[in-house]
């Protein structure tokens, strides 16, 4: 553009004042930029509850071992472990079929016994009326009486071998003694089982309980009766209530920490023995203290920081600070902050320092 200028010693200066000129433009945009929309809070001091947080494991209240009453070979095993089971569902079975067949073999000897009872109490009636006109002898007579009553004998012994065997047969089936989840298979098909030897373990699902350590001082604080609260750990469900049940005399030799139990009262059907969760337990207030919403924080590496804005100037400032303890959406200052500074709570996430801010309606 300067191709007719015949002093080539003016280009360095003329670059030098488009370089200028371009810096003062910048600048000049700078200053004329749109102020940066966002809301506040004010920090202000308040009372928190001391809130523990413990890990532990739910379990079932209620567990058993469930074994057959006789010995046999084992021909079904009807569930498996983790499966839900009513109340008199079929859990497993044994081999029956001697049991049938000794239920046959009665039957049909009850059969015979019934039909040689009403024949002799017929002979008998017969007897007596042919007694009646004397036609027929008094050892007659007795020999019959005593026929008939080693009929009646024989009818009530056979039917009581019935009751017996059909007995029998129903413990060669093991049920459920009540709703509940399998905890674990403890047998298998083929296998001889004797009476008493556990084939699987039912828990309930409706009534669980939490296992969980707490440091000894802790404990002291605590007594049964006491409300905790259990969450998941994936966070998937919300948090049930659970009341102390059972605190541990004696501290773990080997951790230092007391077992506590606590029952849940109204357990989801989504919460499973054996399933870890967290405990949290209300111990006591906090005065004074200070804290601000978690979408006020703003993390640096390893470090924390909140925007906070001067009201005079209307500009913010990158202020480092150390956290607490968060209490649902809010998060405890320890160091960093004043009682009555604002800080950003929305639309920090284009500010730099020192820029220029307005503050949108319904901020705190």
């Amino acid at each position: 553009m300067f191709k007719n200028c015949k002093n080539s010693a003016l280009y360095p200066a003329l670059a030098l004042i488009v370089v200028a000129l371009s810096a003062c433009d910048a600048e000049k945009a700078s200053q004329a930029e749109t102020p940066r929309p966002v809301k506040t809070t004010t920090v202000t001091a308040k009372s928190l509850p001391v809130v523990h947080h413990f890990s532990g494991v739910l379990a079932a209240q209620y567990q058993v071992d469930l074994a057959f009453e006789i010995p046999g070979i084992l021909v079904s095993r009807d569930v498996e472990q983790g499966g839900a089971v009513q109340k008199g569902k079929q859990l497993a079975s044994l081999d029956d079929t001697d049991h049938r067949q000794q239920i046959v073999r009665i039957e049909a000897n009850l059969v015979a016994a019934q039909s040689n009872r009403k024949f002799v109490a017929s002979e008998l009636s017969r007897a007596i009326k042919l007694s009646n006109k004397g036609f027929t002898s008094e050892t007659r007579l007795e020999q019959l009486q005593s026929l008939v009553q080693t009929a009646e004998s024989t009818v009530i012994a056979l039917e009581s071998e019935l009751v017996l065997a059909r007995s029998v047969l129903a413990k060669t089936r093991l049920l459920a003694p009540r709703d509940g989840i399998i905890g674990v298979t403890l047998a298998e098909v083929g296998q001889f089982v004797n009476p008493g030897q556990p084939i699987v373990n039912v828990v309930t699902a409706d009534q669980l309980e939490v296992r969980f350590p707490v440091p000894a001082v802790i404990s002291d604080a605590l007594a049964v009766g006491l409300s905790v609260q259990v969450r998941s750990t994936s966070g998937s469900t919300s948090p049930q209530q659970a009341v102390i049940t059972k605190i541990a005399p004696a501290a773990s030799p080997a951790s230092g920490t007391v077992e506590i139990t606590a029952n849940i009262l109204s357990p989801l059907l989504t919460l499973r023995p054996g399933l870890s969760v967290e405990v949290d337990i209300t111990l006591g207030e906090q005065v004074d203290i200070l804290t601000v919403p978690l979408s006020a924080v703003i993390k640096l590496g390893k470090s924390t920081a909140v925007w906070v804005l001067d009201p005079q100037t209307l500009q913010v400032s990158l202020e480092p600070v150390t956290l607490g303890s968060t209490h649902k959406n809010q998060v405890v200052i320890i160091r960093g902050l004043s009682q009555g500074e604002q800080v950003v709570v929305a639309g920090a996430h284009d500010l730099s320092p020192r820029k220029t801010v307005t503050v949108l309606p319904n901020s705190q």
